[in-house]
């Protein structure tokens, strides 16, 4: 399985100088624990409902995204496989990758994207001493 066939093509951005106010209202609004800064398509950074809330702690109330973002960012293809990117994850502890197609963001995929998966049973093998009469035994 691809990651084209499990990401999410409605990406939340915000622009590197937008306010970290401006990133928390984002976050309530839309129900979401990752944004991507960018500019344009180009995958700038990352930053996450905690970065902002810790900043937002630190009394850093009109601190720009760019200041509190992980630029550092670990991305993938739509054509990567989902192991490989949960892989990815796993091995960095994070909790989403941007995916981009010739430098440009498509998608994300997220640890819950992944979790949703697992729980819909597509990444479990069914062997055929499992099966009876074609459906699964639970």
């Amino acid at each position: 399985m691809r990651v084209r066939e499990i990401m999410k093509t409605k990406v939340y951005t915000v622009a590197p100088t937008d306010s970290v106010v401006a990133a928390v209202n984002r976050f309530r609004t839309n129900q979401i624990h990752h944004l991507i800064v960018a500019r344009g398509s180009k995958v700038l950074g990352l930053v996450t409902d905690r970065d902002v809330d810790r900043a937002v702690e630190r009394g850093a109330n009109g601190t720009a995204v760019a200041d509190v973002m992980t630029s550092d960012v670990v991305t993938v293809t739509p054509n990567t496989t989902v192991r490989e990117a949960a892989n990815k994850m796993r091995g960095r502890t994070i909790g989403c990758l941007p995916v981009v197609e010739e430098q440009k963001l498509v998608g994300i995929i997220t640890r819950s994207d992944l979790v949703d998966l697992i729980g819909r049973g597509a990444m479990i093998p069914v062997r055929k001493a499992e099966r009876r009469n074609g459906r699964r035994q639970r």
